[in-house]
């Protein structure tokens, strides 16, 4: 019997391609609270949907270089055909 505790905001380490995260703010509350720790894992873009909570690292603005989860709220497709992810 093994457990593991994570306390890394950024956790650039993967276990069966799953990582763990500690949850730093309440902007997800109630469904996420500060210090919940959340178990991701990678998918393929294309399964995602709307409802879906994601979690990635920001590429702009106050984002950029962060350990950000938000939930899917809706889903386009861009002219080059990239999906575009509207989060809340």
């Amino acid at each position: 019997f093994i457990i593991l505790r994570f306390f890394y905001f950024y956790n650039s380490m993967s276990l069966f391609n799953y990582r763990l995260f500690t949850v730093m703010t309440g902007s997800m509350q109630p469904k996420y609270n500060i210090g919940d720790v959340l178990l991701c894992k990678e998918v393929d873009p294309d399964t995602l949907k709307v409802g879906d909570d994601i979690t990635y690292v920001g590429e702009v603005g106050s984002y950029q270089g962060k350990v950000v989860t938000h939930r899917i709220v809706k889903i386009e497709k861009s002219e080059n055909n990239e999906l575009l992810f509207q989060r809340m």
